[in-house]
């Protein structure tokens, strides 16, 4: 029998992979240059590389190290599936999902979770398409309960309901208040609950209830979103949703906001859609240097029972009925906003409307008033603002239940009907040129 403790035994040779790349094998790892990779790897195909940055590559995906909002980044290239992606990020806790130029195409909803970027490469050249189908970009948070009204005392955690059924497994979610969206600590019994903290504003009653499990502070920047017959981006019960760089268009509707606070709406245009943008009890809304060219059905810029809006640099063309409306808001303050050429009235206060400031903002060439307000609409001031040529008034104020507003140093001639019609009542009126 053979001694084998005198046979001579050599290591094996591993095998460098034959794919045509400088690999090196260091103690166990395959290096690619100053890359980490494993043995099978393929660019763009299979396996895995690891660069000194952090940099993953996976198959046809790329995960960026310390970028994004929880340290990492995806790039999507053309026909990839965005919706993978932005899984993939949100199972790392936030990120961004970075799309490479094209057109990319879906015909299922994109839905974004929180602390989730998705970014264009550049808004000229990047494209999400829906491919004239009902899909759209979906931001919602869960678990939403609306029934009944509450009640609320300043600096107490007690909220009080009516027609409401308060369970226990609401504890933990999250109650819409006057703006600002607050913990829920625990349930009380059907129409008691309490706050993790108190409740910090002035104190109400009989108003709308809206509780869920909110959306945290998505972004969508620099991207074309096309073709959809629903909306192209829907968002509900989110705190923190920011836009920018954003061209909306050939939409059912460019951008529906509910039942959300923090809002930074920030150039974002809207051309050719049936209606621009809705927002719905939305709370501290920015609106900056952002536009609307031509809706086909509805209204440029709709705001329903909205409160602390704050717009800038806003223009509305082609509007197939009003290119502003406003209904149930408050604390609005309007500048350097250009409105014309809309089937309706330019800006219309339709009612229950307060405490607002429009300064240095035009209204001219549209079918019906400049700026209207049609109903309760109280301490509104229109400060150096021009309405010419409209198809109807400049300026009208349409009812006697419009209280003590404000008209000073505007511009209103070259109208069908008349410069300023005032039935309302304590209206002040001084300086304007007619």
């Amino acid at each position: 029998m053979e001694d084998i403790t005198k046979k001579e035994f050599k290591t094996p040779e591993i095998k460098k992979p034959s794919i045509g790349h400088p690999f090196e094998n260091v103690n166990g790892q395959w290096f690619l240059k100053d890359k980490i990779c494993t043995r099978n790897y393929i660019q763009d195909k299979r396996g895995l590389l690891l660069d000194p940055d952090g940099t993953i590559e996976s198959g046809d995906m790329k995960l960026v190290g310390g970028k994004g909002i929880g340290g990492g980044t995806v790039v999507v290239k053309v026909g990839q599936d965005i919706q993978s992606a932005v899984n993939r990020i949100n199972e790392l806790g936030g990120g961004t999902v970075f799309l490479e130029n094209g057109t990319h195409k879906r015909t299922t909803d994109l839905v974004l979770y929180s602390y989730v970027k998705l970014q264009g490469q550049s808004a000229d050249n990047c494209t999400l398409d829906f491919n004239a189908t009902s899909a759209e970009i979906k931001i919602v948070g869960t678990n939403a309960y609306t029934t009944g009204t509450i009640s609320t005392t300043n600096r107490d955690a007690t909220v009080t309901g009516s027609g409401t059924t308060f369970t226990d497994a609401m504890a933990g979610r999250y109650m819409l208040l006057a703006g600002v969206w607050y913990q829920i600590a625990s349930i009380t019994d059907t129409t008691h609950l309490e706050l993790a903290i108190p409740y910090g504003a002035i104190a109400f009653s009989g108003e709308g209830t809206v509780i869920a499990t909110k959306k945290d502070d998505v972004k969508i920047i620099d991207l074309k979103i096309s073709n959809s017959t629903g909306t192209g981006i829907a968002v509900q019960y989110i705190n923190e949703f920011f836009t920018k760089n954003v061209l909306i268009q050939l939409c059912g509707t460019g951008l529906t906001v509910d039942d959300s606070s923090n809002l930074q709406i920030d150039t974002i245009d809207f051309a050719l859609n049936g209606e621009a943008t809705v927002l719905t009890n939305c709370h501290l809304v920015g609106m900056k240097d952002t536009g609307s060219l031509t809706t086909t059905v509805g209204d440029g810029v709709e705001f329903n029972n909205c409160t602390g809006i704050n717009i800038s640099g806003l223009f509305i063309f082609n509007s197939a009925v009003d290119g502003i409306r406003f209904v149930g808001c408050s604390s609005i303050v309007g500048v350097g906003m250009f409105v014309v050429t809309s089937g309706g009235d330019g800006i219309e206060f339709v009612s229950g409307n307060t405490d607002v400031v429009l300064e240095g903002s035009a209204s001219n060439s549209n079918a019906g008033d400049g700026i209207q307000m049609t109903a309760t609409t109280d301490y509104c001031k229109l400060i150096g603002c021009i309405a010419r040529d409209n198809g109807a008034y400049g300026i009208d104020i349409q009812n006697a239940n419009c209280d003590k507003n404000t008209i000073t140093n505007c511009t209103t001639n070259g109208n069908s009907t008349g410069d300023i019609n005032d039935t309302g009542t304590g209206t002040v009126a001084a300086n304007n040129v007619t």
